[in-house]
């Protein structure tokens, strides 16, 4: 099938185009969101025939995502670095 019509962009795209149509492909055809593996894996390849390069984070490697803090300790901890800092005044988070 061609790498146009599984991604759902027409042909002279541009590559902000294709991944944003990447991502909202992905999104709906992951297996670990009830998608099927082989409309997965198409939209992987029409990806990579598009532009020529690897998906974002398609080497298995999960991108790192970082959590704000929150609870008693958390807010100790960022109480304790103000007044380190020498900012005193409370912030308003």
């Amino acid at each position: 099938m061609n790498p146009h019509d599984v991604l759902g962009v027409r042909p002279g795209a541009s590559p902000e185009q294709v991944r944003a149509a990447w991502r909202r492909k992905v999104l709906a055809t992951h297996p670990d969101r009830g998608g099927d593996e082989a409309a997965f894996a198409a939209v992987l390849e029409a990806y990579r025939a598009l532009t020529g390069e690897a998906p974002p984070h398609a080497s298995g490697v999960a991108p790192v995502v970082f959590f704000r803090r929150s609870g008693p300790a958390a807010r100790a901890v960022r109480w304790w670095r103000r007044r380190r800092s020498g900012r005193t005044t409370e912030r308003v988070i």
